[in-house]
């Protein structure tokens, strides 16, 4: 299953079970990938979806910042949230001593 299809049916899931921060974050996930699509008029790679997907999470992430230095905790819990939602559709990031080993094994 592809990646979009995957938040599409992520977002089916999403509404019927009254997720509403995940389906408002996986909405807006979708939109920025149509409009690239759309801006690029070609079909999007998984690889674009990718890259997209991590500018969301930085964006989250700075924003996220900005309001704990703003003492507005609310806000930061909910961008925290929604950068922990678009980060489970990331492949896991190898540590330092992970990458080591499979290079020693090659």
């Amino acid at each position: 299953m592809s990646l979009l299809t995957q938040i599409q049916e992520d977002i089916k899931t999403a509404l019927r079970s009254g997720e509403r921060l995940k389906l408002t974050t996986l909405r807006i996930l979708l939109s920025v990938i149509k409009k690239r699509e759309k801006d690029t008029r070609q079909e999007i790679t998984e690889d674009a979806i990718l890259a997209i997907i991590e500018k969301q999470v930085q964006l989250r992430k700075e924003a996220a910042e900005i309001y704990q230095a703003a003492d507005r905790l609310e806000l930061f819990e909910k961008e925290n949230e929604e950068a922990t939602i678009l980060q489970g559709y990331l492949p896991e990031k190898l540590d330092e001593l992970e990458l080591t080993k499979i290079i020693e094994t090659i």
